[in-house]
């Protein structure tokens, strides 16, 4: 982490002099600790994909990971999953080192990957046979998470019956039904609308209010990070290694459609943005994206400015 990070952002990522702290504090969810991952693919150059990560989530806490494409987000989320061994360095979830395939965790992917020839409950009911659940026990929760996520009346759809926005509330609910006490996302909501996307970021911050789940939340979307979240990562290019970790002390409970407009959440996107362009500028999708988040950053601006009005 560069000195100029250093000294605005939370030191929430020693690991070594700070486990006392760690002990007096919320006792972390997922940590990782001294994390690098290269990858020898059969075609193509070998390359570094992560480099000295340190970082450390607290138990019930909302954390963001943003930054340029290829800067290895991903890799973290499938690290924490157990799908990834790291190069170097160790993964730590619940205070368990991550060494196989993690059961303890739920995963939420950009594509809601539901069976097509199950309706909502029998794909939930499905994650929750897997996981050893008496029948009856599979229906009341299926049902009870079907009501949470607003598909109460969608029951016996199949997937092909129901949007897109509800095919990921479908998928969030067979993720949490099963109670897991960490939940990693990674761009859940890439492939909707925006007026869905706010809608599922609602449902999300609901749920998080409601069950209190350890959460680790990859986008690209620097207004999706604030809304959601206690604090923000910031990534720097490939290698990724952490450039900046943010907090974001906005109050909760938190509305989605009222908050962009606060001069706070103003604030806050600017101060991401300045440790974030850099990162962009020097990624080899730099002129597209930070093109994009340019215009984000002047519409947030311009909102808080504004009070949120139309």
């Amino acid at each position: 982490m560069d000195s100029t990070a250093a000294s605005a952002t939370r030191d929430d990522t020693d690991t070594g002099a700070g486990a006392a702290a760690d002990a007096a504090g919320p006792r972390p969810a997922i940590r990782f600790t001294a994390v690098g991952q290269h990858f020898a693919p059969a075609t193509g150059s070998p390359f570094t994909a992560l480099h000295d990560v340190d970082l450390t989530i607290a138990d019930t806490e909302f954390c963001s990971i943003v930054g340029p494409s290829g800067c290895g987000k991903s890799t973290l989320l499938n690290m924490a999953a157990g799908l990834i061994r790291p190069t170097s360095g160790q993964v730590f979830v619940q205070d368990r080192q991550v060494t196989d395939v993690n059961t303890r965790i739920g995963y939420v992917s950009q594509d809601s990957h539901l069976f097509p020839w199950m309706t909502a409950r029998q794909n939930i009911e499905l994650a929750l046979e897997i996981k050893g659940y008496a029948k009856a026990e599979r229906h009341r929760l299926s049902d009870e998470w079907l009501e949470l996520v607003g598909l109460g009346g969608f029951a016996d759809s199949y997937p092909h019956q129901l949007s897109g926005g509800m095919q990921k509330r479908c998928s969030i609910a067979r993720t949490l039904c099963y109670d897991p006490g960490v939940v990693l996302l990674d761009e859940p909501f890439a492939a909707v609308d925006a007026i869905t996307r706010s809608v599922l970021q609602e449902v999300l911050l609901d749920l998080w209010s409601t069950k209190r789940k350890s959460v680790i939340f990859v986008t690209h979307d620097l207004n999706e990070a604030i809304t959601l979240s206690d604090k923000v990562v910031v990534m720097t290019r490939r290698p990724g290694t952490v450039k900046a970790v943010v907090d974001i002390p906005l109050a909760r409970p938190r509305n989605v459609y009222e908050i962009a407009g606060t001069p706070e959440f103003g604030e806050l996107h600017q101060e991401l943005w300045h440790y974030f362009h850099t990162e962009i500028d020097k990624a080899e999708d730099g002129g597209k994206y930070a093109a994009s988040a340019d215009r984000d950053s002047r519409h947030a601006r311009k909102g808080a400015g504004h009070g949120g009005g139309e």
